[in-house]
């Protein structure tokens, strides 16, 4: 029995050496405090929740044609600005061309008929006058007269609505703004709804993001938000335009759209952007720099100062990070102190001492 405690004992004092050698290897165990600097961990409220999302023009059209024909000329190029009401593309429908010829002809017959039937009505009228001519007569040419001036009024009439589909060969561009993608070229040919080009506003920009669902019961339409433009850092206001009420196939995530208030000219469609939005119940965030934190692998931690005076590395679990800073989910308190500098390397039971 006697040997069975004396073997424990020198098992337990094997194992009480190794854990009070905390010193990794090639650091010599030292005597002499390591002086250190504490601080305490920033805290924020947690007034908002941010998305991710990417810039989008807020005014974006495809122009195509109704009509087939050859595309006869593109005015314009990718990368090209164009004005409200400036000509992009035309068509050349030989079927247009066609029905226009027919209905001119048609037009100069009715033309020579009307005439003649005017002719005819205005020698009867005279004829009824001096009796030469019977009332019924007299009424078939009034009859004539007035069909053949009706033919020549619909001729006309056609003729106009051909015209008007010769609008649909000469495509304008509906609004101010950038060319972003040509989908054919001259000599093409178009299909009426196929897309030849595509113009997107220059300067109105929205942020398309997607909202979690344990997030969209706390956004309201025309709420304002603060977007965060990634390219340039700079935070700007916003107003939510859209939220779409179905996730559809996105796992829980629903589509917001957040028009932003000002017009930008180095700010371009497809860039990245973050969306903060505001709640109304806010809890206390404990924040510290990055630069703190001591890194073992996925570890993340700090060093406090033990009652014995001596460093203890204490692992930490991390939240959402903002800036330079991070959130420190629990390892960390709102009135804890940790070291932030040191005169030299630290580890786990270095002897420490207060910077004065």
């Amino acid at each position: 029995m006697s040997r069975v405690i004396i073997i424990a004992t020198i098992g337990a004092l094997f194992f009480l050496t190794g854990c009070s050698d905390d010193a990794p290897k090639g650091y010599e165990r030292q005597d002499e405090a390591i002086s250190v600097k504490t601080v305490s961990p920033f805290v924020a409220a947690d007034d908002h929740f941010n998305t991710s999302g990417r810039l989008q023009a807020s005014q974006k059209t495809r122009l195509s044609t109704r009509i087939m024909g050859l595309i006869n000329s593109i005015e314009v190029d990718e990368g090209d600005r164009i004005s409200r009401g400036e000509l992009a593309f035309t068509i050349q429908s030989t079927e247009l061309d066609a029905r226009l010829k027919q209905i001119d002809s048609r037009i100069e017959t009715a033309r020579v008929q009307l005439q003649e039937a005017e002719r005819n009505y205005q020698r009867f009228a005279r004829l009824l006058e001096n009796q030469s001519a019977t009332q019924r007569e007299y009424e078939q040419a009034e009859t004539a007269f007035k069909s053949a001036r009706a033919g020549l009024e619909n001729a006309k009439a056609a003729r106009d609505e051909v015209k008007a589909q010769y609008d649909y060969t000469r495509i304008r561009a509906p609004f101010s703004g950038v060319v972003t993608r040509k989908f054919a070229e001259q000599g093409d040919i178009a299909n009426p709804g196929m897309p030849v080009l595509e113009i997107e506003r220059e300067n109105g920009l929205e942020v398309l993001t997607l909202v979690p669902e344990s997030r969209i019961g706390q956004v309201e339409l025309n709420g304002q938000v603060e977007v965060e433009l990634t390219s340039s850092g700079e935070r700007v206001p916003g107003r939510i335009i859209q939220i779409n009420p179905s996730s559809g196939d996105r796992s829980a995530q629903f589509e917001v759209k957040v028009e932003l208030e000002q017009d930008f000219s180095r700010q371009f469609s497809g860039m990245f952007a973050r969306v903060f939005f505001p709640v109304e119940e806010s809890r206390a965030r404990v924040m510290i720099p990055r630069e703190h934190l001591i890194r073992r692998g996925d570890l993340h931690g700090i060093y406090t100062i033990s009652q014995q005076n001596t460093a203890i590395l204490r692992w930490l679990r991390l939240g959402k990070s903002s800036g330079e800073y991070v959130e420190v989910v629990s390892g960390l308190g709102e009135g804890d102190e940790y070291i932030a500098e040191a005169g030299s390397k630290l580890y786990n039971g270095a002897p420490v001492e207060l910077m004065r």
